[in-house]
């Protein structure tokens, strides 16, 4: 398969790329990566009509829908393929629709995103939500403790509640707005001054998923603060250390599966940095 384009989304609005890709009439996938956070996306276009997505639990038009709407930041390749490649199609309309309807739906949800800006924001359970999930998920749990939440950890970002939230765009955008309302989640916003504390925070963002978002910031702040990290643009070098010390004050509060999971995501994310 030859690349045709690689890039960042950060770099490129995906709404450009999309246009782009109908424009030069490719057939061709897209794939998104996110490391840090263990996402994928893949698009699949047929002499540049859109014919199928999937991400999380979806595919179809309501992919599409997810990632428009949610996906600003992540590594992207394009590459041609051959049409005996091609899924069998899951998408009927074509881009303009999706797009428009993408719009839409970003409007409707405007006031849920000044509280939940992105796919890495941070929710936690509140205690009150524990006790119900320790409990066990039955039916005589409270409505607002939808049963598989039991699979999400104490500290969770919004990507791993879609991962595992099987319901579409909208209904899922729903849910998490009714676990705020009802107190069984809150949002954590973190202050990000500068290049170092951008890093801290992504790692952060790993860390709690493990140990909760409490207990994470604690864990990387004291990694950087004994290795006295201050520099605004820590090298590759620093990074390793980091997330080697990290690994270290992790290691009393998780089984070695777990562990080794943390560091490999760590790791992805330094890769993304460099």
């Amino acid at each position: 398969m030859t690349v045709l384009l690689e890039g960042n989304l950060a770099n490129i609005s995906l709404f450009n790329l999309l246009q782009f890709i109908k424009l030069e009439l490719k057939t061709c996938i897209l794939t998104i990566i996110i490391k840090e956070i263990n996402q994928e996306a893949k698009i699949y276009f047929n002499v540049g009509n859109i014919i199928h997505a999937e991400v999380n639990n979806l595919q179809g038009p309501e992919a599409m829908y997810r990632v428009i709407c949610w996906w600003s930041i992540g590594k992207f390749e394009l590459k041609e393929i051959h049409p005996s490649e091609l899924p069998t199609p899951t998408i009927q309309q074509n881009l303009e629709f999706i797009l428009i309807e993408s719009a839409k739906r970003m409007d409707e949800c405007a006031e849920f995103r000044k509280v939940v800006l992105s796919l890495t924001a941070t929710l936690s359970f509140t205690g009150e939500a524990i006790e119900v999930i320790k409990k066990g998920i039955d039916e005589e749990s409270p409505e607002w403790i939808p049963a598989f939440v039991k699979n999400l950890p104490r500290s969770f970002s919004v990507a791993r509640f879609f991962e595992l939230c099987k319901c579409d765009e909208l209904e899922s955008c729903n849910t998490i707005k009714y676990l705020l309302a009802t107190r069984a989640l809150q949002s954590h916003i973190i202050s990000v001054k500068d290049v170092a504390n951008t890093i801290l925070d992504s790692f952060t963002l790993i860390i709690m998923e493990f140990v909760g978002f409490d207990q994470s910031q604690q864990i990387v702040k004291e990694a950087a603060d004994e290795l006295q990290m201050v520099d605004a643009e820590p090298g590759f070098a620093q990074l390793l250390n980091l997330s080697d010390k990290i690994e270290e004050k992790l290691k009393p509060f998780v089984d070695d599966e777990k562990l080794q999971e943390a560091v490999y995501r760590l790791r992805a994310r330094i890769t993304s940095l460099i």
